[in-house]
């Protein structure tokens, strides 16, 4: 590839996959689950609200890119610098299906607050944040994680109405 990857690409790029996907599989968009990790959460939700998702999962992702940055760098001013900005909470008001989201409990490079920030504007009605006891933000998935994660979709799926 050429040039640098910012927030539109990326977005862009996501969506263009999650298309190519549905159609391979012949299947609606709101068929496929969408998972997005750290950043790759802020393309998921822009993902999941505008194209929608049978479930969407987030794994120690943040409320904006610009709060991150705000949180490691409280004296310079970000948010009125930064171009890419990821603002999943605008977008999160878009999406309405299933969401599990997890954030480590000791994650150093996004807070928790700012995970459990976003899961709390989420609308949906169908939604569980998984709390990882003392996990980093680049640790690798638990067992737990998975049980859980696997009995969301479960549950997701036996409570979606038959098309």
């Amino acid at each position: 590839s050429e040039g640098k990857p910012d927030e539109a690409g990326l977005i862009a790029d996501g969506m263009a996959a999650q298309r190519w996907l549905a159609k391979r599989m012949g299947l609606s968009m709101d068929r496929l689950v969408v998972i997005g990790r750290s950043i790759g959460g802020g393309v998921a939700v822009a993902m999941a609200a505008e194209q929608g998702a049978q479930t969407l999962v987030l794994e120690s992702t943040f409320s904006r890119l610009v709060d991150v940055a705000a949180y490691h760098y409280r004296w310079l001013p970000v948010r009125l610098l930064m171009r890419n900005r990821f603002d999943s909470m605008r977008r999160i008001a878009a999406y309405r299906g299933p969401l599990f989201q997890s954030h480590g409990t000791d994650d150093r490079i996004v807070p928790l607050e700012l995970g459990r920030t976003l899961y709390e504007a989420a609308p949906s009605k169908n939604k569980r944040f998984l709390e990882i006891p003392s996990g980093y933000h680049n640790d690798e998935p638990t067992d737990a994680y998975y049980d859980a994660l696997a009995q969301f979709l479960n549950e997701a799926e036996a409570s979606k109405p038959d098309d």
